[in-house]
């Protein structure tokens, strides 16, 4: 299995997926480009869907949304920040400082996605930046930094 350059056994996720078209396949989205700890990452989502029933398959960075037509769920996983023009205004300078792993051509295929998938009600799990994710596309609004806009809040 091949997924933004980086290859995995299929042996080597949770012994294997035997009884491929039985399970659901669940799409798991890239990280940013810089990461470099996505092989290490995506084998603990893949070994943790294998684990609850289901296949795993990682979209390409490249991708659109028609990524989504075979799977029976989506999982959003986490990463770095939107890009400065999601958040529907100005930020400060002291906004734009806590940004970090940036990518527009990520934001744009999980936002795809996100619509995609809520229009066909396909189930979808975002963690962390996912959570954000699914908030920004489906039109809520963010904040950068939750500590820059209430200190007290954590």
């Amino acid at each position: 299995m091949r997924c933004g350059g980086i290859r995995f056994d299929r042996k080597e996720l949770a012994g294997g997926f035997g009884g491929i078209g039985m399970k659901p396949i669940i799409l798991v989205t890239p990280r940013a480009r810089a990461c470099s700890h996505r092989k290490r990452t995506w084998k603990k989502y893949a070994e943790a869907i294998v684990l609850a029933g289901g296949q795993p398959e990682f979209v390409a960075i490249d991708s659109d949304a028609q990524a989504l037509d075979q799977a029976q769920g989506l999982l959003l996983i986490g990463g770095g920040d939107l890009i400065e023009t999601h958040y529907g205004r100005a930020l400060t300078a002291a906004e734009r400082a806590t940004l970090g792993g940036t990518d527009a051509d990520l934001d744009r295929l999980e936002r795809d996605l996100v619509r995609a998938a809520v229009a066909r009600d396909v189930p979808t799990l975002g963690i962390c930046r996912g959570l954000q994710v699914l908030n920004w596309a489906l039109g809520g609004r963010e904040l950068p930094d939750i500590k820059l806009a209430n200190p007290n809040a954590l």
